[in-house]
């Protein structure tokens, strides 16, 4: 495998370029009541994952995000993503429904909107069911979780707004808006995401967001928004998200090996990284994150495939948290599909306590017109000193707005 050193600013200036068009919608034309039991495609893509575990669908003239009795994962995310973007200062709202709502479920619900900051996460208002907080109304700013205002609300109405570089979340109470907290905005482009989510087993709810609608704001169109194949009730892609996966097995190709048991202190792991339906790129970066108390990345141990012919690789560990990537600099190659993209190693640490995950959390691609894409992924990887009896290896590609 052919390796060439690269600066990682030179990597990371290479891999943010402007991913959004520039036609002009109005506030008219992306606002939804949701009554037409048919999730728009020209406005929102919708996605749950893992799949098995619940649905997002137009129905009863609501959007009604519906999570399975049957959840045992302790990440899940369903969420309604605009195919249109907020550019500059914004005023946004939507109504929200708590249907089925089990006590300290850990489930959350939010209106989220605008670029991603420094942290990963997209600037929020959320009705949230904590298990440290309890029933509370909070905001998730640059300056971290704010508010925390108590609540016993079922139904209720969320709201953003952006004016220079200052975000405030409000909810709605007796008809008057009532501020949550204020912080300092992410101020770049971003979508508008519905999101329902957590960070525990939850048994079973159904939640509704309902009557989205813009008060003021500039609206640009995001390319190529999907098509459906025909009028449907729920929307699902027909194409399958670009993906990155973990895999212990060294053989060329991804060979589905996400658990490796009977390690112990001292022995080295290696880990194989391939991409899956990956679109036309010539760059890409990953975020890999680890217990550093566990494992050590092995300097120098990771080698860039020719995926992409004549790609150099960069790998910068922070102790905990792995930037990995490539790109082609002297040529204009580039490759699409799926393949392996390059492996690296871990030393397994005498802190090591039975078992530990590698997770891989976001993923950048750079494209041959010098734009790029920046998408959340969940895609896990356990090492064990024995028998392994479930892992959550579950993988996606949806345009990022990490969850908190």
């Amino acid at each position: 495998m052919k390796r060439t050193a690269l600066s990682a600013s030179l990597l990371i200036a290479l891999l943010t370029q402007p991913l959004w068009s520039q036609e002009s919608l109005s506030p008219a034309e992306v606002g939804d009541d949701f009554d037409d039991n048919w999730l728009d495609p020209a406005k929102w893509t919708a996605y749950v994952g893992p799949a098995a575990l619940g649905s997002v669908e137009e129905t009863q003239g609501e959007l009604q995000f519906w999570v399975s009795p049957d959840n045992t994962s302790s990440n899940y995310r369903f969420d309604a993503t605009s195919n249109w973007v907020l550019r500059g200062d914004f005023d946004i709202q939507v109504d929200y429904h708590l249907r089925d709502w089990s006590p300290a479920s850990g489930l959350r619900l939010a209106l989220k909107a605008g670029g991603i900051k420094r942290a990963g996460y997209t600037d929020s208002v959320e009705r949230l069911n904590d298990r440290s907080w309890g029933e509370v109304y909070i905001t998730h700013f640059s300056d971290g979780a704010g508010g925390k205002i108590p609540t016993a609300d079922a139904t209720g109405s969320l709201r953003l707004v952006r004016t220079d570089k200052v975000i405030t979340g409000f909810y709605r109470r007796d008809g008057a808006w009532i501020a949550i907290h204020q912080g300092p905005a992410a101020v770049e482009d971003g979508p508008v995401i519905l999101a329902v989510w957590g960070h525990d087993p939850t048994p079973g709810a159904l939640v509704a967001f309902d009557n989205f609608q813009v008060n003021s704001a500039t609206l640009v169109q995001v390319s190529q928004p999907p098509e459906p194949p025909e009028r449907s009730r729920f929307f699902t892609p027909t194409f399958a998200p670009p993906q990155i996966l973990l895999d212990f097995d060294l053989a060329d190709g991804d060979q589905g090996m996400r658990k490796l048991p009977d390690q112990a202190p001292q022995q080295t792991v290696w880990l194989q990284l391939n991409a899956v339906n990956a679109p036309q790129i010539n760059g890409w970066r990953l975020l890999l994150k680890y217990d550093p108390t566990h494992l050590r990345f092995v300097p120098g141990s990771f080698q860039a495939s020719q995926f992409i012919p004549d790609q150099a690789g960069l790998a910068t560990d922070a102790t905990g948290r792995l930037e990995l990537g490539a790109t082609t600099l002297a040529t204009n190659a580039s490759n699409s599909g799926s393949g392996t993209l390059g492996q690296l190693a871990f030393e397994v640490l005498d802190g090591f306590a039975g078992q530990t995950t590698i997770l891989a959390t976001e993923m950048v691609l750079r494209f041959p017109d010098g734009s790029t894409q920046v998408r959340e992924v969940l895609t896990a990887a356990q090492v064990s000193d024995g028998e392994i009896t479930a892992v959550e290896t579950t993988s996606w590609g949806q345009l990022k707005t990490i969850f908190h």
